[in-house]
Parts: structure tokens; C-alpha cells; sequence
């Protein structure tokens, strides 16, 4: 090995490490402190550690909440430890992500994929509206509001690091304007983006009216450069949030490959269900309109962002049906839900992946 590989492998390692330590010993603990720390015999725990022994040896609290939770157990769950310490930097490029991961960015990255329209950005403090023209006059201090009327409602977001709903806000229909904008926007010293209101499509509005609901499906883009989907769950909002998010007290249920949800949903309370607890719905009963044409949509996106292996999608179902893209997380997207409502998220594929991952590491020792 010459020197330049030596470096980049420590260098692998090292971003490696960071990308782990980075929240991980928080979450485990966070994990600890779930209500399932016996949900694991001694035979499942042995099972669960002889299954990882060629790759590294895993926390067994993520085992615990996922069998806990859904009274199913599988030795080859991915835990969150080796998928954010192993596998999710060795799919993806952890530095550019940094970059590439923001909102503004995706009428680039994403050209021709089917987006909501965007109103108003703040690149590194500069203001353009959707088409990356100035707002202000030669003078900087008038918007050209005429540019900015909006019939509908809006979403202001910081364009990067909005996990669980946190750094988004709703503007009602009506109530828009550039200064309310800014006072929003100058909370955050990150990039922003502004977005229309999407008009979502009836069937999965029938879920939750009062929210965008959305799917979370996660692909790995193999090396022949064609996409996996591996898992999905659509996420829904409750009561009157306007945030499908999980942690933002809505809940989730798997969606199968042909469009179906499973037959249970779960909340953050660790709560099974059979039906949405504010518009009844029936999980079993319902089907996601369209559902392979967010697949197809993924498949044609995936290749234009291939530093970056493996992504969950956020995806919307417009009000015509056509799938509209919302977010691309190209690191550390949240595999929890798809893992409790769909089984481990490699499912048969699993010894393939963690072969290729670990093989990686091996091969540059």
C-alpha cells in the first residue's frame, strides 16, 4: 500500500469515527432508557453478537427497542452504532455531504425532478427568489414584492439540518410577507429556503388532512448504477400538526412493495396500532396512490447524487399524483422507523451489504 492509500484509509477512519461519536453515546443511552431493556433473551443476545462477529461488535439496545417494540426478532437488524459508524460513511461522502446537502442546491442537483415551488432562498446571505434572480432593488433594501405574491400557504426552512421538523415554520395562506420572512429567517444563521404550500393528493390526504404526508424510502445505488429500494414506511402527522414527523409526535407505518401498509403503525410513545388515531383509517386497508412512480422517481434521481451510495427520500404524492421530491437525506437518514415497521433494512441482501462494507475496511488494513 503506497502512501496515498495509506492516507486516504486514515483518513476514512478518521471521519469514520467522527461521523460515530458524533450524537452516538447520547443515542445509545437514549435507548437505554426506552422500556425494553429485557426484551432480549440470553439466546437472542448470543444469536445477535455471533451473527456480527466477522464485522464489529454492535450495542445491543437498538435490538432491544426494535424486538421490544414490535414483538419480532431478527439477529440482523442494523444497529445505529455500525450504520452510522460503518456503513453510512463507507456509502456515502461524509465531507461533501456537508455541501451537497442543502436545499437550495436541489434545482441543480436535481434537475427535472419534480420538486415544490420554491419562492424565496438566502444563499450565504444573499436573497434570490426560485428562479436564483435578486430580490432586492439596486439599492438592496426594497423586495420586488410582485415577484412574491403567494396564494397559498408556505413552509420557511433552514435549508440544511432540519431533523425531525425542527428549523421549519408555517406561514398560513393569507398571512405571507417578506418581513415576515426575514424575522423567521433571522433566527438562523444558516441558509434558508422558502417553499409553497404543496396541495398533496386526496388518498393521502385521507390519512391525515391536517399535514403533509410523506414516504420515507431508503435506496442504495449499487455499482452497476441502478438504485435498491430496500425499505418504506409513509409518514403521517396527528391531531392538528402540520409535521408528518415521528418525533414531532406523528407516527408511521410500513408501506410493502406493491403499495400496501402493514397492518400496524407506531407513534414515539412506542404505541402499536391497526388504525390512525385521529382519521381512523384502517392501515391494512389502505394503498399509497402511486407508489411506483415514487419508486421510479428515485430510481431516476438516485444517479445524479452518486457520492452518496445510500439515501432516504422524502417523497410527497401531489394532488394530480405525481410523486414531488422534498428531501434527499444524503447521510444519517433516520432508519429507525423503516427497520420497526419493515424488519431489518437489508433484509435478505443484509450479509451482502455488511460483506462489502467490512470487506472495504478489511482490504486496507
Amino acid at each position: 500500500m503506497g502512501y496515498k492509500e495509506k492516507f486516504e484509509d486514515k483518513l476514512f477512519d478518521f471521519c469514520r469515527w467522527t461521523h460515530k461519536v458524533s450524537g452516538m453515546k447520547k443515542r445509545i443511552n437514549d435507548f437505554k432508557k426506552k422500556p425494553f431493556s429485557n426484551a432480549l433473551t440470553k439466546e437472542q443476545e448470543k444469536e445477535v453478537l455471533s451473527f456480527y462477529k466477522p464485522y464489529a461488535k454492535p450495542s445491543l439496545v437498538f435490538h432491544r427497542y426494535f424486538t421490544g417494540v414490535s414483538g419480532t426478532f431478527y439477529p440482523n437488524y442494523i444497529p445505529q452504532d455500525l450504520y452510522v459508524g460503518y456503513i453510512d460513511p463507507y456509502f456515502n461522502d461524509i465531507i461533501a455531504a456537508k455541501y451537497y446537502d442543502n436545499k437550495t442546491n436541489y434545482d441543480s442537483l436535481f434537475h427535472g425532478i419534480p420538486q415544490p415551488k420554491t419562492l424565496l432562498k438566502r444563499v450565504n446571505g444573499i436573497w434570490t427568489d426560485g428562479d436564483n434572480r435578486p430580490v432586492f432593488g439596486e439599492n438592496c433594501q426594497q423586495p420586488d414584492d410582485v415577484r412574491l405574491s403567494v396564494n397559498t400557504g408556505c413552509f420557511v426552512k433552514e435549508a440544511q439540518k432540519t431533523a425531525g421538523g425542527s428549523g421549519v415554520t408555517y406561514i398560513p395562506q393569507g398571512e405571507f410577507s417578506f418581513k415576515k420572512v426575514l424575522d423567521i429567517a433571522n433566527k438562523y444563521d444558516t441558509d434558508i429556503i422558502v417553499q409553497e404550500e404543496l396541495v398533496q393528493h386526496e388518498a393521502i390526504a385521507r390519512l391525515h388532512k391536517d399535514s403533509l404526508n410523506t414516504l420515507r424510502i431508503y435506496s442504495v445505488l449499487e455499482k452497476d448504477g441502478n438504485a435498491t429500494i430496500y425499505s418504506a414506511v409513509v409518514r403521517m402527522g396527528a391531531g392538528n400538526a402540520k409535521l408528518d414527523n415521528y418525533s414531532a409526535g406523528g407516527l408511521t407505518c410500513g408501506i410493502q412493495p406493491n403499495g400496501r401498509l402493514r397492518k400496524y403503525g407506531y407513534n414515539k410513545k412506542f404505541e402499536k396500532m391497526e388504525c390512525h388515531p385521529t382519521s381512523k383509517v384502517v392501515f391494512s386497508e389502505y394503498e399509497i396512490p402511486n407508489y411506483q412512480g415514487a419508486v421510479d422517481l428515485i430510481k431516476k434521481a438516485h444517479p445524479m447524487v452518486a457520492h452518496f451510495r445510500s439515501i432516504a427520500w422524502d417523497i410527497a404524492i401531489g394532488q394530480d399524483g405525481t410523486p414531488v421530491l422534498i428531501e434527499a437525506n444524503l447521510c444519517r437518514g433516520g432508519i429507525d422507523s423503516l427497520q420497526l415497521n419493515n424488519g431489518p433494512l437489508y433484509g435478505k441482501d443484509t450479509i451482502k451489504i455488511l460483506d462489502e462494507v467490512f470487506g472495504h475496511k478489511k482490504a486496507n488494513q
